[in-house]
């Protein structure tokens, strides 16, 4: 297990297609790093969930993981979906790559400049500590599927995506579209 802060294009990290089918694939891109554009960033919110089975995940207020908001953990089987984590609340259920469902026993909001992190995969989906979650925020299905741009041009140019200059531009870009959506 290593800090997402520190994985590269072409790194392998365990992923999951929709079904839930796991295997580790190549990371394809990083949309955000931690970047010095010469601008100010503006300040992130994010919400630290905290589960029943001792999993916790800190992730941006738009950022998606699968979740359930019955009462039953058993009702959630075939009733998961993607949702921010601005709209999570103490008592809904997250599924873990175990295939469990675990309660959200806490959440905390902070406010942080120090940037943010995804990857994007070869797979539609990414775990982190344990969370199936979707490396995207607002909205899964743009991402993913503008995402496929980069994972083709993963397996015909695998250089070029890996590489600095490539990673720089397209993590300043990325960051400046998030910061410009955000206002």
């Amino acid at each position: 297990t290593v800090p997402i802060s520190v994985v590269k294009v072409g790194d392998r990290i365990l992923s999951a297609d929709r079904n839930r089918n796991y295997r580790y694939a190549d990371v394809v891109a990083i949309p955000h790093r931690n970047t010095d554009h010469g601008y100010d960033r503006p300040s992130t919110r994010f919400i630290l969930v905290t589960t029943d089975a001792g999993n916790d995940l800190k992730l941006s207020e738009d950022h998606m993981i699968w979740s359930c908001s019955h009462s039953n953990s058993e009702i959630c089987v075939n009733q998961w979906e993607l949702k921010k984590a601005s709209s999570l609340i103490v008592g809904d259920f997250v599924e873990l790559t175990s295939r469990t469902a675990a309660k959200i026993i806490g959440i905390d909001v902070t406010i942080d400049d120090s940037g943010y992190y995804t990857v994007v995969t070869q797979e539609e989906l990414i775990v982190v500590n344990g969370f199936i979650a979707s490396p995207f925020a607002v909205n899964h299905i743009l991402g993913h599927y503008f995402y496929n741009i980069h994972r083709f041009l993963y397996m015909v140019i695998p250089s070029v995506m890996k590489s600095d200059w490539f990673g720089q531009l397209h993590a300043t870009s990325s960051d400046m579209i998030a910061d410009w959506s955000a206002n």
